[in-house]
């Protein structure tokens, strides 16, 4: 145990904090930094011992009197033991969530505060309550700020005309679309990333003063607030170094206090290029946006700012008991208000993630399987959100392949456990797990793993263990727990409301997977759900494909209308609509669409790409039916000078196209069974639109590849192959949009770098950085 006390502080002056803190020696140092500002500001309003390791919660009381405890979980937390930490009562404790409002590390921060008896937390995310089920639970807001000492303005000449700053990983999207769309426009300097965990790395990071001037050296710095919508503390940083923020409209930057045009400029892909371009021509007007939001930071978002947790204590004392303490927005003040109030007040609009996630409860609710999957697996493409895992192993289930499930939820349980340390695993993801396996028939395995965690105690893990029960005959050996045992925490809540709800979705599972004897065992033994007769899987609903628009005898008119040049600002926004969020493949048909294909995000990565990387031996593995971007690829290998042959895997309408598309060049059709055997030094590039079940190693063949190019990882099977070229290190992603369209990715090993254009360049961005399943990440 260590204990730190700041120096030559009055007791007299400020109530006495013990902040129990202990964080992972690996954390880089800009992370160090971090949670020193944070102490810091603590010790502004307290007089903070740092209690860190093991200790004895109830000496330490003894030795210092405090008024308040307060205790860090999440993220950076590593393993520590606090003995008696329930002794005490009369010590306020609170819980201090440290990281993104979707990390994983919420299930550890929901077992420590369930240990400690907490339910009182304090976080920096400002859209936690988006993403914690814990319904006895008061959240309240320490946003984010600046020191003013540091981040300020230091005079200095604007030599860097657009600054990146940060991280460029996939939970970035809007961060990463804004650099293509600048890169190829204005000089840009971007940073390096280290990332999170590598205390030891090399890379040479600018934290402190040294970052401050940088920002104060820049005209623009854009930054986002993740896939989340968070504010981060790039947001402040920024403006305080007066530098114009350059961000998205969100619900969190409005509260904030930014003002589009006023204190900052809020931008999307579409138009940030003329949005900016127009302050350029006017700088006394973007001199005065930047001083604006200068103000505005240093006005109300400064270290000083931030006194939420003395408020709480200082309300706690005055409250009688028709009163709580609520927070009405993240950077409200605390007050007291009568019981039937709000905890936590809703937010004003989800952030990006939460509407993905939400899109495919809907379709799962619809029943739409397929497409409920397909949208978990984009939130999944993202970040590895429990949620979205969740929901993609329940439709496997009832799409029929429990082992799919069964080995999705098995690798996630076992990852929590090993790499977060999670004293157990979250319960409602076990209950599925023994779902999935009692879905496979694996009756036996379900009850192994039941009796792996006897202490687990949770609705769904009751319901599960009794129909395991029931299909062992009842010999299973479930614990008995007490009544007054708190239940297990869990970051799912509850997925169903009662008993006879999980019964009947598992009944009809286990239909699904071709189980209909033990859905009707399950159903004489538990419950009376009726169960599906014959073993006959009740219709699936799938949403309706659109209707590509007919060409008729308009179409001819309809071009030429578009050509006339006073048409061209109504084209122009029919394009941004048109191809906003990846939407042109569906308006392929019209006949003015090929003239919009320039403003397609993945288009425009084409074009950049594809004319310019080694191609002597390429692989296009396409569509059923080839897509815009199969053409786009094959137009860029037409004038490629380094293309070689090209191999196509599919039905003859790609060759045929690829013949056309190539003239002369060499055009060869391999069967997809001989793909793995074709004895040919790997390919320089491949391009995968569709990946084919029947083709066992395309793994392998896309590793031992130079450029790899996916289309579609919305589709499990691409989100997979995705997965697994980022986990095993040997390329650098250099484009990354899942929620664009169907989604894509662009890869480059890391020995053979490519001459890209600065639109593509990433420079400090790895395969590791920019996948969320090999790097945890933080609010920064």
């Amino acid at each position: 145990m260590n204990t730190h006390a700041p120096p030559g502080i009055d007791r007299a002056l400020k109530p006495r904090m013990l902040f129990f803190r202990t964080v992972d020696r690996n954390i880089s140092g800009f992370i160090v930094e971090h949670l020193k500002q944070q102490l810091d500001c603590l010790r502004l309003s307290f007089d903070v011992t740092l209690i860190e390791g093991d200790c004895d919660y109830d000496r330490l009381c003894d030795l210092h009197q405090p008024d308040i405890a307060m205790f860090e979980s999440g993220i950076y937390a590593a393993r520590s033991s606090i003995a008696n930490a329930l002794a005490q009562p009369q010590v306020p404790k609170v819980g201090f969530f440290n990281g993104d409002p979707y990390c994983s590390s919420r299930l550890i921060f929901l077992q420590a505060m369930r240990r400690l008896q907490i339910n009182t937390y304090f976080t920096l995310s400002t859209r936690l309550a988006e993403y914690l089920t814990d319904e006895d639970a008061d959240i309240f807001y320490w946003p984010n700020f600046i020191d003013p000492a540091v981040h300020r303005d230091y005079g200095l000449p604007k030599a860097i005309p657009v600054l990146f700053t940060g991280s460029l990983a996939s939970h970035y999207p809007w961060r990463n679309r804004i650099r293509q769309k600048l890169a190829p426009r204005y000089p840009i300097m971007s940073c390096p990333h280290p990332g999170w965990f590598d205390a030891q790395a090399v890379t040479k990071v600018a934290t402190g003063t040294e970052y401050a001037r940088l920002i104060n050296f820049s005209h623009v710095t854009p930054t986002c607030g993740t896939i989340a919508d968070e504010i981060v503390r790039k947001h402040f940083e920024i403006p305080a170094c007066r530098s114009l923020l350059v961000t998205e409209r969100t619900a969190g930057t409005l509260a904030a206090g930014f003002v589009d045009m006023e204190n900052c400029l809020f931008a999307e892909p579409d138009d940030v290029v003329e949005k900016l371009e127009m302050l350029l021509r006017d700088p006394g007007r973007m001199a005065a946006i930047t001083d604006a939001g200068h103000r505005l930071v240093h006005d109300r978002h400064t270290i000083h700012h931030r006194d939420q947790v003395l408020q709480w204590l200082r309300l706690r004392s005055i409250a009688n008991d028709g009163q709580r303490i609520v927070q009405k927005t993240p950077f409200a003040p605390l007050s007291l208000s009568p019981l039937m109030h709000r905890r936590v007040a809703p937010p004003a609009q989800f952030g990006h993630l939460r509407q993905l996630l939400d899109e495919g409860r809907r379709a799962f609710a619809g029943k739409s399987y397929d497409e409920a999957e397909r949208a978990f697996t984009r939130c999944l493409n993202f970040h590895p959100l429990p949620e979205a895992l969740v929901g993609r192993a329940r439709c496997q289930l009832h799409l029929g392949r429990p082992s799919d499930a069964v080995e999705l939820l098995g690798n996630w349980i076992d990852n929590v456990l090993a790499r977060y340390q999670a004293e157990a695993p979250d319960p409602v993801e076990y209950a599925l797990l023994i779902a999935g396996l009692l879905c496979a028939g694996e009756v036996d395995e379900a009850a192994r793993r039941l009796a792996l965690f006897p202490n687990l105690v949770h609705s769904e893990i009751a319901w599960a263990t009794a129909a395991a029960a029931a299909l062992r005959d009842g010999l299973l050996d479930s614990p008995e727990h007490p009544a007054e045992i708190m239940l297990s925490p869990s970051v799912h809540g509850r997925l169903h409301s009662d008993a006879s709800s999980w019964l009947a979705e598992l009944q009809a599972m286990m239909v699904a997977c071709g189980r209909p004897d033990l859905a009707r065992k399950v159903t004489e033994r538990v419950g009376e759900t009726p169960v599906a007769q014959n073993g006959q899987q009740g219709r699936q609903i799938h949403p309706p494909r659109p209707r590509a628009p007919r060409r008729g005898t308009m179409a001819p008119s309809l071009a030429a209308i578009a050509r006339h040049k006073a048409m061209a600002p109504v084209m122009a926004r029919l394009a941004r609509a048109m191809t906003r969020d990846g939407r042109l493949p569906k308006f392929r048909r019209l006949p003015f669409a090929r003239r919009f294909r320039k403003f397609d995000d993945f288009v425009a990565v084409l074009r950049g790409l594809v004319p310019r990387v080694d191609a002597a031996q390429t692989l296009l593995l396409p569509g059923a039916s080839p897509s815009i971007y199969v053409e786009e690829f094959l137009a860029g290998l037409a004038v490629n000078p380094d293309l070689g042959s090209l191999h196509v895997v599919g039905g003859p309408s790609a060759p045929g196209l690829a013949a056309a598309r190539l003239g002369a060049r060499e055009v060869l059709q391999i069967p997809l069974t001989d793909l793995p055997q074709r004895g040919l030094e790997p390919f320089d590039l491949v391009f995968v639109e569709d990946v084919p079940a029947e083709v066992a190693d395309l793994q392998g063949l896309c590793l031992a590849a130079g450029c790899v190019i996916l289309s579609g990882i919305g589709d499990p099977g691409s989100s997979a192959l995705c997965r697994a070229i980022v986990q095993a290190g040997t390329h650098v992603l250099l484009a990354h949009d899942p929620a664009y369209g169907a989604g894509y990715a662009v890869f480059d090993r890391w020995r053979t770098p490519l001459p890209l254009p600065e639109s593509l360049a990433r420079p400090g961005l790895s395969g590791s950085a920019a996948w969320a399943d090999s790097q945890p990440v933080s609010v920064s």
